[in-house]
């Protein structure tokens, strides 16, 4: 990184004419955290159609940006060695919870943008307020909730209150609960009944869309349901831009909006190091996220 500065002469005495200049090179003195470029790293061995390594190695290309790809051990409770390069450079960490957990934990957390007391509930409820479709649900531990399963006959709304997915928000009645959490535990090996979940309305919704923001700007979106587009309305944009400036969880999210009786509300946020882009323009994101990174000095 060079820039070019003109110097000015000043003739020897007895010489006439007007003063000429050279230009020479040399480093500006700025932070040099600065001047690094962002490395990606991203885990390959993820659900076998998800598009996103794909699309995240052919961003950083056209974006000019490190991509380094990796599989991650199930169970792993520790980063993998990374490449030398990104020790003390800006980093973006890519993949499954594993993999953001055990990033989280390491000297390399600044690539990730994740608190888990922000994502949840309580957090969206108080940041959103009318605004978030699930502002009067209720938060039970599974142990409450299949308790108050056998003595309730209604449909209704479960969803994890984390962003770690152990399952994907449904609708279903409350009949069908004790089936559900049987093969939720079954998959997670472990004891689940202390785990808080969201117990909202059941509410029909219509079409939702993703706004991936940055520092407080949204870059990117797309629809993905009932479809997958990068079509998205104007007025959509709207509303996402006004929850973006009422309340954010971190830097870096995934806003996801819903339209339900024809208002927008807020589904949920989700964390960008594990979250889809669906067809949302990825080259936007990598280069929003890397000058994000770069411009930040606690490398």
């Amino acid at each position: 990184a060079y820039v070019m500065v003109p110097m000015f002469i000043t003739p020897a005495p007895g010489l006439k004419g007007p003063v000429s200049f050279h230009v020479r090179r040399f480093r500006p003195r700025v932070a040099w955290s600065r001047m690094k470029s962002t490395h990606w790293l991203v885990q390959t061995n993820v659900s076998a159609e998800s598009p996103t390594p794909a699309s995240l190695r052919e961003a950083c290309r056209l974006a000019e940006r490190s991509f380094f790809e990796f599989p991650v051990p199930p169970g792993a409770t520790a980063l993998p060695p990374l490449p030398r390069e990104c020790h003390g450079s800006p980093v973006v960490f890519h993949g499954r919870s594993p993999l953001i957990l055990a990033a989280l934990r390491s000297p390399f957390k600044g690539g990730v943008f994740f608190d888990p007391e922000r994502f949840g509930n309580d957090a969206y409820a108080q940041g959103y307020g009318d605004g978030y479709i699930n502002s009067d649900a209720m938060v039970l531990t599974w142990r409450a909730l299949l308790v108050n399963a056998e003595a309730s006959s209604r449909y209704v709304f479960l969803k994890p209150n984390d962003d770690y997915k152990l399952f994907t928000g449904l609708a279903l009645h409350s009949s069908s609960i004790p089936a559900l959490f049987a093969d939720i535990q079954s998959k997670a090996k472990r004891d689940l009944l202390d785990q808080e979940v969201v117990v909202a309305e059941a509410k029909e919704v219509d079409g939702e869309w993703r706004f991936i923001v940055v520092d407080g700007q949204v870059v990117a979106s797309s629809m993905y349901r009932p479809i997958c587009s990068s079509d998205v309305p104007s007025d959509v944009v709207i509303f996402a831009k006004s929850m973006v400036s009422t309340w954010v969880p971190a830097p870096v999210f995934c806003l996801d909006i819903g339209r339900v009786n024809g208002c927008y509300k807020v589904i949920e946020c989700n964390c960008f190091n594990a979250s889809r882009f669906y067809a949302a323009d990825v080259r936007s994101i990598v280069e929003a996220v890397s000058s994000y990174q770069e411009g930040r000095t606690d490398w």
